[in-house]
């Protein structure tokens, strides 16, 4: 698989799907800006299990405290 369709299949960015793939060693060919992450199943698999759930995580609600003077 490539970058386009592992982004689209986790429904991430290709930008965070090739920081991934620098941080999970994921085969690559070629070197420095030319190179091409070749991504299997199981590469795949690593990258859902690391990123978690995809977007921000929701704010916490702030306690609603009341004022007993």
């Amino acid at each position: 698989m490539n970058m386009k369709e592992v982004a689209e299949l986790t429904g991430i960015a290709e930008s965070t799907v090739r920081k991934y793939a620098k941080k999970l060693e994921v085969s690559y060919v070629g070197s420095g800006m030319h190179k091409v992450y070749i991504w299997n199943k199981a590469d795949v698999e690593k990258l859902k299990k690391s990123i978690g759930k995809p977007g921000r995580p929701k704010k916490q609600p702030k306690p609603n405290i009341e004022n007993n003077r």
